[in-house]
């Protein structure tokens, strides 16, 4: 949460749907950018 700048109440007052969401979204994110800096180490 600390990452994407939401406080610990917007956090806990978010649906659970949309929180189950928003956990996928942000590691696909962290993923996509984890290999972007691997591919960009690598060349």
């Amino acid at each position: 949460m600390e990452l994407s700048k939401q406080s610990y109440i917007d956090a806990v007052n978010m649906p659970v749907l949309k929180f189950y969401n928003y956990l996928k979204w942000k590691s696909s994110l962290e993923e996509e950018r984890a290999k972007i800096m691997k591919e960009e180490s690598g060349s």
